[in-house]
């Protein structure tokens, strides 16, 4: 918790649902237990949390495809010659693209449910 102090994080009065650990929140707005090392969203009703809930697990769902993806052709880039290099790598970099825009989405969620 020292730690995050130190970084500039504030202690919130709010403490987590689950182990009572007061709650931080970050300079990036987004809010975390330091105990469970999770992130915390707070919904207006239940509905609210339930789509907030979905839509962390769709986008967590396809970042973990993305880097895979990313992943497999890094290693098929190392084992290929490099005219097949060439266009694995114009696939690597559409993937990295989507990667961006996934963490791009992931740092707007963050903000909106503050």
């Amino acid at each position: 918790m020292s730690e995050l102090l130190r970084t500039g994080a504030v202690m919130l009065s709010a403490t987590c649902p689950d182990c009572k650990v007061p709650l931080f929140k970050l300079r990036s707005g987004e809010i975390i237990c330091p105990s469970c090392d999770r992130r915390v969203v707070f919904a207006a009703d239940e509905q609210e949390a339930k789509r907030v809930v979905t839509e962390q697990t769709v986008i967590s769902e396809a970042e973990s495809v993305v880097l895979e993806k990313i992943s497999e052709l890094t290693k098929l880039i190392k084992e290929s010659s490099s005219e097949e290099s060439y266009l694995l790598a114009k696939q690597l970099l559409r993937w990295l693209s989507i990667a961006e825009k996934i963490k791009k989405i992931q740092e707007l969620s963050g903000k909106e449910s503050q």
